[in-house]
């Protein structure tokens, strides 16, 4: 039987839940993925992406409500969730996520698929 140590992430800043649209782009602009981020901070974010697909190690993400851009490294995977940590700190609204914010996710995936 075989054993392994899990790897400890070092993390730096206080995680907090979301429920936030972000659009996920390779660093050259091309379009890959809508997906909801689940929990953030002002170093990375827990993201769940609306279908298996593989991603770059490098992403750029797009947070549309809160126009944010920034660049991002995937450190890990499992099943349609990934672990990114930012290429530098942002800022993140303060708060629990709120009915709107619900609200404002599931319109921006209608929009993008198209429908209104």
């Amino acid at each position: 039987m075989l054993f392994f140590k899990k790897k400890k992430f070092d993390r730096r800043d206080e995680r907090h839940p979301a429920f936030v649209y972000v659009e996920i782009s390779a660093l050259n602009g091309a379009p890959l993925a809508a997906a909801t981020v689940h929990e953030i901070s002002k170093s990375g974010a827990q993201i769940k992406l609306q279908s298996d697909q593989s991603l770059p190690e490098r992403i750029h993400l797009w947070f549309p409500r809160h126009s944010t851009n920034v660049d991002a490294t995937i450190r890990w995977t499992s099943d349609r969730r990934i672990g990114v940590e930012f290429d530098e700190p942002i800022e993140i609204p303060t708060g629990s996520s709120s009915r709107k914010d619900r609200i404002d996710v599931v319109t921006a995936h209608l929009e993008r698929a198209g429908i209104r």
